[in-house]
């Protein structure tokens, strides 16, 4: 049963779920690059908030455009989107301290694991609550033209 659950889930959002993927690299590479670019003008604190806002931006327009299927107003996604990020943030951000301050790490290897602190919870939050938990993208089996089970017996016999 569990496993049908699982696989019905992972057929329904799985095209879905690696176009977020695509996503969070290019919304992740520009949290890192910015972050790298405001380092030579602040500290590393300010450094990883400008970051935030840089990335959080991309994310939401790409989500909006190639991921989810938006149905709500823009600005309303805006403000769940920024509020629902700011909470991953939060977490993101004391991981970032804690392994940089605190446990000696890398300042961009500190930034790196923050960052991948918050993705499962971002995906689902947005695939979810913020967007439509009806799937933009059509189910896996459609779209490698997969047949179910009882259609795949042997006509040959």
């Amino acid at each position: 049963m569990l496993r049908r659950l699982i696989f019905a889930f992972a057929n329904r959002y799985g095209i879905g779920f690696f176009v977020y993927c695509g996503v969070a690299a290019v919304s992740g590479l520009s949290e890192w690059i910015s972050f790298l670019i405001a380092l030579s003008e602040m500290g590393p604190n300010a450094a990883a908030i400008f970051a935030f806002f840089v990335a959080t931006t991309i994310n939401l327009l790409l989500s909006r455009w190639i991921a989810f299927r938006s149905v709500r107003r823009m600005h309303t996604e805006i403000i769940l989107v920024f509020a629902m990020s700011a909470l991953v943030f939060a977490s993101n951000f004391l991981s970032f301290v804690a392994l940089y301050r605190y446990a000696g790490v890398d300042v961009l290897a500190a930034k790196v694991i923050g960052t991948f602190v918050g993705f499962g919870f971002n995906y689902l939050v947005r695939q979810f609550f913020i967007f439509s938990a009806i799937p933009l993208h059509k189910p896996v089996s459609v779209v490698l033209r997969l047949r179910p089970r009882s259609d795949q017996r042997d006509t040959t016999a």
